[in-house]
């Protein structure tokens, strides 16, 4: 397919222009001939201006819808590679695509995500709230999955009533919007229902009839294969974006919608998973044995099938808080969830708060106290969870009095200081 700096080129040639006439009162020479070189993307202003000195709009016009679906499965390429845990693939991906394309807003909001992935939460807020305001005006498809970016973000800071006002917009908007988006509004339902005890997840129709569908048969290989095979065919997608010339036909650009498809109905079992887990947990809150071996089997199994990183987290944590419960004890508990760092060391606020509660059990002198308490102090400063950082810091600091460590608590204090000015 001819680029547009490419067709830019034969018509000024046919014209019998040089790239000093073209340019002039519209850009620079050096402008021309890097658009020429497909070393620079055209505004759409300038493309106009551009056209209307050719005498080629409506040629120009056909160039620049070709680029605009590339630019459009570029965004897709790049969201499945974030799906699937490609970060850099994805921001090669963006980088590519310019800021001047069809649906800027789309571009904001899978930055924003990268930036979440790598713990910059205030860029990843400025971001999504960028990609909101464009995606009232021009995009309104995106504004649920937008707003339920923010709430996350909101309950990664423990601010839970307005995480809860964000989901429930994000399912009022989705309905009102009347979108097909079953897998995020049943997202919303398990999440508000974490939030508020009372509120119990719903399944809206699209969520039935998608749900149904993936029951009957299996939709991709068995978990760990299924990630050997996606990052063949999202490769495969990569190369045939990349390629030189483009073409949308390609056989292997295709599988792209066949991966798309197949990771949808993984997001089902996980989304289905995040549901077990949260009945486990309110089982064993419940001290109903029975109750919790059962979803704790089930949960077992979906996580064989789709569990992510935070899924395996979060059903580690869940034995934990069983050992505790119904078997052999907290200290068992602690010694398990120390374990996950080694695993999973990314900051997760529910590890820390169960590792606080255990360890006020301990004895004041218990060595495992002062390494328990230092971890969860480390992951909410992470988390910027400043509340619960003052209450960790004021046990620390009582354990650290009583092995006379007097330079780490003057380091801890420190510490404190440091973050107490960022407030």
């Amino acid at each position: 397919m001819t680029s547009i700096g490419q067709r830019i080129r034969e018509l000024r040639l046919m014209r019998g222009m040089t790239q000093t006439q073209l340019a002039k009162d519209i850009v620079t020479p050096s402008m021309i001939s890097q658009i020429e070189a497909g070393k620079a993307q055209p505004s759409s202003a300038l493309l106009k201006k551009i056209a209307e000195r050719l005498d080629a709009v409506g040629e120009l016009d056909e160039v620049t819808q070709g680029e605009d679906a590339t630019r459009t499965q570029g965004i897709e390429i790049a969201a499945l590679c974030l799906a699937l845990g490609r970060v850099t693939d994805a921001k090669e991906v963006l980088s590519k695509l310019g800021s001047d394309i069809p649906n800027v807003a789309a571009v904001h909001f899978l930055l924003g995500q990268i930036a979440e992935t790598n713990r910059q939460l205030e860029q990843a807020y400025a971001r999504y709230h960028t990609a909101l305001s464009l995606a009232k005006e021009y995009h309104v498809e995106l504004l649920p999955e937008i707003l339920k970016k923010i709430g996350d973000l909101h309950m990664i800071l423990q601010d839970q009533d307005t995480a809860a006002y964000l989901y429930r917009k994000t399912r009022y908007v989705s309905e009102e919007l009347q979108l097909s988006q079953g897998i995020l509004q049943s997202e919303v339902d398990v999440l508000l229902s974490s939030i508020e005890p009372g509120v119990l997840p719903k399944a809206s129709a699209s969520s039935r009839t998608d749900d149904s569908a993936f029951i009957r048969e299996s939709p991709f290989p068995a978990h760990p294969s299924f990630t050997t095979y996606a990052d063949k065919m999202l490769q495969d997608s990569l190369a045939a974006w990349r390629a030189e010339p483009y073409s949308a036909e390609s056989a292997k650009f295709q599988q792209m919608a066949h991966l798309k498809s197949r990771l949808d109905a993984r997001a089902w079992i996980a989304l289905s998973l995040d549901a077990t887990i949260h009945a486990a947990r309110t089982s064993i809150q419940n001290r109903n044995l029975e109750q919790s071996e059962t979803f704790m089997t089930l949960a077992k199994h979906q996580l064989e099938l789709a569990g992510t990183p935070q899924q395996q987290l979060s059903y580690a944590l869940l034995e934990a808080l069983w050992q505790e419960t119904f078997g052999e004890g907290v200290a068992i508990a602690i010694q398990n969830t120390l374990d996950t760092y080694e695993l999973w060391p990314d900051a997760y606020a529910e590890r820390a708060d169960h590792l606080v509660r255990w360890v006020q059990e301990k004895p004041i002198q218990d060595p495992l106290r002062k390494t328990v308490l230092k971890a969860a102090f480390q992951e909410q400063q992470t988390l910027r969870r400043y509340d619960d950082m003052a209450k960790t810091s004021e046990l620390l600091i009582e354990t650290l009095r009583a092995t006379d460590a007097v330079e780490e608590i003057e380091e801890l204090i420190a510490s404190i200081r440091r973050y107490a000015s960022l407030v």
